[in-house]
C-alpha cells in the first residue's frame, strides 16, 4: 500500500469513528419543568436532602429513589400514585419494607419490556475490606410489578442480603491496561433491562473515587427469571464505549447517568451529565440494541436544530408511551434555577420531555 493510500484509508477511518459518535436523528422538546417534593422543608438537615436519583412508570404509578436517606425514618424510595408526574404532594406515599433501608445510594430504576419486573440499582461505588458495613451499597433489588413492598435481591446464590458478590465481576469486565486484573473503583450509575438481558451503565473508573475517570461504558449480562428468582446465566461483557463527540457536548467531563430501554421504539434512551461545584448540565442520546453493540450513540436535538441540553444534572429516565419520557434530576446541594424556578433542598427538578 502506498503512503497516500494508507493516509487516504487512516482519514477514512478517523471520519468513520467520529460519525459513530455524532449522528444526530432524533427530536425533543421539554414540555414541562418543575419541582416535586420528596417531604416538607422543615426536614432538611446535612444528611438529608432531596437527591433524586432514580424513576420508572409502571403503567400506573411513578416509583423513585433517593440517593440520601431521607428525615424521619423513610426508606429512600416512594411512589407517586398518579399515571402523570404531579408536584402533588398528596398523592406521594413511601414503601415501608425494611430492605430499601438496608441498600443505599439508590441510581437507576429499570422495568422490563413485558412489564414484569421492575429493578432498582444502587451505585456499587464503595466496600469495605473483611466488613460488611458498606454491603448495602451494592445492592441490585428486583419485584414483580405490582408487589412493591416485596423486594428481592439478585445475588449469586439467590440468598444473600446484597449483590457485593457480583462487584468482581465488574471489576473484571472493566479491567484494562493499567489495571488488567479489573479496576479497583467504579460506579455503576445506569440499569436497564430487557426481558433477556440486563444493562449497566458505568459512569465512573479509577484506582478511588478521589480521581475518578468518568466514561461511557455498557455492561451486558443475560438473565432467567425462574420461579420467581432472577439469577444471571452468563458471563458480563462490555458492548459499548462511548466517547461523546466534543464538537456537539463542549470540553466537559461527561459520564453516564442513566440507561433505559424504550419498548416502543425498541431502543435504549441514555443520559450523560457533568458536575462542577458551581455548575452541571445533561445530555440525551438514544441507540438500538444493535447500534449499542456496535457502539454508535444519536445525540438528540432540539426543534430549533441545536443539541438538547439540560440544565440539571439529570439522574434517571424512564419512557412514558411512545413520544414521552419523564427524567428526575439530582442536583446535590445546588440550589438550580431554571425558567425562574430555584430548586430548595427539600425538592428535585423533573423534565417531561416530548421525543420524536
Amino acid at each position: 500500500m502506498t503512503k497516500k493510500s494508507l493516509l487516504i484509508c487512516s482519514i477514512s477511518a478517523l471520519l468513520f469513528v467520529q460519525c459513530r459518535t455524532s449522528k444526530i436523528v432524533e427530536v425533543a422538546e421539554i414540555k414541562e419543568q418543575n419541582c416535586i417534593s420528596c417531604f416538607q422543608p422543615e426536614l432538611v438537615n446535612s444528611k438529608a436532602t432531596c437527591e433524586t436519583s432514580a424513576i420508572v412508570f409502571d403503567g400506573t404509578k411513578i416509583l423513585i429513589a433517593n440517593d440520601k436517606d431521607m428525615p424521619d425514618g423513610r426508606t429512600s424510595v416512594f411512589a407517586i400514585l398518579s399515571n402523570t408526574i404531579t408536584t402533588d404532594t398528596s398523592k406521594i406515599v413511601y414503601l415501608k419494607n425494611p430492605i430499601f433501608k438496608a441498600a443505599k445510594k439508590y441510581e437507576d430504576f429499570a422495568i422490563t419490556p413485558n412489564q414484569g419486573l421492575i429493578f432498582l440499582s444502587t451505585g456499587f461505588d464503595r466496600v469495605k475490606d473483611n466488613s460488611a458495613e458498606w454491603d448495602g451499597f451494592n445492592t441490585i433489588l428486583y419485584w414483580e410489578k405490582g408487589q412493591d413492598e416485596s423486594p428481592k435481591v439478585l445475588s449469586e446464590d439467590g440468598k444473600a442480603t446484597s449483590s457485593v458478590g457480583l462487584r468482581k465481576q465488574i471489576s473484571k469486565v472493566l479491567a484494562n491496561e493499567k489495571f488488567p486484573e479489573g479496576v479497583p473503583y467504579f460506579k455503576v450509575e445506569g440499569f436497564a433491562a430487557t426481558n433477556t438481558h440486563l444493562y449497566l451503565g458505568v459512569r465512573e473508573i479509577g484506582e478511588s473515587f478521589q480521581n475518578p475517570i468518568y466514561v461511557v461504558k455498557v455492561i451486558e449480562v443475560p438473565y432467567t427469571f425462574k420461579n420467581g428468582v432472577v439469577s444471571l446465566s452468563g458471563a458480563m461483557k462490555i458492548v459499548a464505549d462511548f466517547q461523546p463527540d466534543k464538537q456537539l457536548v463542549g470540553d466537559v467531563k461527561l459520564g453516564l447517568s442513566s440507561i433505559e430501554y424504550d419498548r416502543f421504539n425498541k431502543r435504549f434512551v441514555i443520559l450523560t451529565s457533568y458536575e462542577t461545584p458551581e455548575n452541571v448540565g445533561a445530555y440525551l442520546w438514544t441507540a438500538s440494541l444493535n447500534d449499542l453493540r456496535s457502539n454508535k450513540i444519536s445525540i438528540v436535538k432540539s426543534s430549533n436544530g441545536e443539541v438538547l441540553k439540560l440544565n440539571t444534572k439529570a439522574e434517571d429516565v424512564t419512557v412514558v408511551d411512545k413520544s414521552t419520557l419523564y427524567i428526575i434530576n439530582d442536583d446535590d446541594r445546588l440550589k438550580t434555577k431554571v425558567n425562574g424556578q430555584t430548586r430548595q433542598l427539600n425538592q428535585a427538578f423533573y423534565q417531561v420531555i416530548s421525543l420524536k
